[in-house]
């Protein structure tokens, strides 16, 4: 059934939860992503000391799968807290909740990510909207963690009929204030790397450092973003829920 709240109503709902509601959460966010992107920058500093082209190729395709994972599961705590947030069930714990269900939140992001796959092979548009078709199937299996992947996906294919346009508005809504935030960190690690140069240290040590800055500022604002637009996704899922509810009582 199609939801008729505006994406502008659905943000102010998550902007009436308090600043504390986002402050602890945001900040767990933001170290597992500092930890994801340490790792991440350190991988592609080891590939200067491989010799064998090979080597690297398979080193990385073995690496991208588990950064894949370790991100889906920081992201699927983020849902977790926030549908927990939108019924009144605060509590930071649920941020992980992904390494608590490991196995099984796992393979369903990892058949989402191979249903994406499948769909962007013909083309790129249809692998946006498989992406949007499931989209709500992490929170259904939050609400439902017995519930089989199947269901969780076809059950998210229902609800998402007819809305995955707002869904998709919603979503870019925040793209602004991401490119914002990335942009400000860049110029303030500028800015710093110029009153406090590191030139007397090596080169690919200085190198990391001032990536690792920079996503160690870009991440920080960004971290409570995330917790924002999950909390915005939450009350959208949660109207999707009441709408279905609706629906079923009318036809009952």
């Amino acid at each position: 059934m199609k939801i008729n709240t505006s994406v502008d109503e659905l943000k102010d709902r998550a902007r009436e939860f308090k600043y504390d509601s986002f402050l602890a959460p945001g900040l767990c966010v933001w170290m597992l992503l500092i930890f994801w992107s340490a790792v991440l920058i350190y991988n592609g500093q080891l590939s200067y000391y491989f010799d064998d082209l090979r080597r690297i190729k398979i080193s990385y395709i073995v690496f991208l799968f588990i950064m894949f994972f370790i991100l889906n599961i920081i992201f699927h705590g983020a849902v977790a807290y926030t549908r927990k947030l939108s019924i009144g069930k605060r509590n930071v714990k649920y941020i992980f909740e992904g390494f608590r269900r490991l196995h099984k939140v796992i393979r369903l992001y990892l058949l989402i990510a191979i249903i994406k796959l499948l769909w962007s092979v013909l083309f790129i548009i249809p692998g946006i909207v498989s992406a949007y078709r499931y989209s709500m199937a992490p929170y259904i299996l939050m609400d439902n963690p017995y519930k089989s992947l199947y269901d969780c996906l076809k059950e998210s294919k229902e609800l998402m009929r007819g809305n995955k346009g707002k869904l998709f508005l919603l979503d870019i809504s925040f793209i602004d204030r991401l490119i914002f935030n990335f942009v400000i960190a860049f110029l303030l690690i500028i800015l710093f790397f110029n009153l406090f140069p590191i030139s007397y240290i090596n080169q690919e040590i200085s190198d990391y450092i001032f990536d690792l800055s920079f996503w160690i500022i870009g991440f920080l604002p960004n971290s409570f973003l995330i917790i924002y637009f999950f909390t915005a996704r939450a009350e959208f899922y949660k109207e999707l829920i009441s709408n279905e509810a609706r629906a079923v009582g009318v036809k009952d």
